[in-house]
């Protein structure tokens, strides 16, 4: 199923990025403070955020990559799940709804079909003008 998790934006890759800085140098200043003190919990403590930095720099290596696919793509949009979903925006702040567009969902009609589909259509239109004319002329009394 297509969320949002898997699908990748520039703005959100950035915002992203930003994210997992600002993480990485709490826990890097945790990890100061850690060093600082003594005992086997300031030493688990830092082993726990030693870790947690390391996952952080792995996901970092992972949005780099992810930002150069984005950049690289022709409406600067890459989904995981689905190669045609995507991110459409809603009338809430920072939403999205991951979806299709109907274009790709539709498929292509021959030139025929949609010549006799313009033909209905135009002569549906015809029937309505003159039915409001002769409307029109008894409403008018001409």
């Amino acid at each position: 199923m297509n969320n949002r998790d898997k699908n990748y934006t520039v703005t959100k890759v950035k915002k992203r990025m930003e994210q997992v800085d600002a993480s990485i140098a709490r826990y890097l200043a945790a990890l100061d403070r850690a060093d600082r003190e003594e005992g086997d919990i300031a030493e688990a403590k830092a082993n726990r955020l030693k870790e947690k930095i390391t996952a952080l720099r792995s996901q970092m290596y992972f949005l780099k990559g992810m930002e150069r696919q984005v950049e690289n793509a022709f409406d600067h949009q890459v989904s995981l799940t689905d190669p045609d979903a995507r991110s459409m925006t809603t009338s809430g702040k920072g939403t999205a709804i991951v979806g299709y567009k109907v274009q790709t969902a539709v498929p292509m009609m021959p030139q025929r079909q949609k010549i006799s589909i313009r033909s209905a259509w135009r002569q549906t239109l015809r029937g309505l003008k003159s039915w409001l004319y002769r409307f029109e002329r008894a409403f008018n009394g001409a």
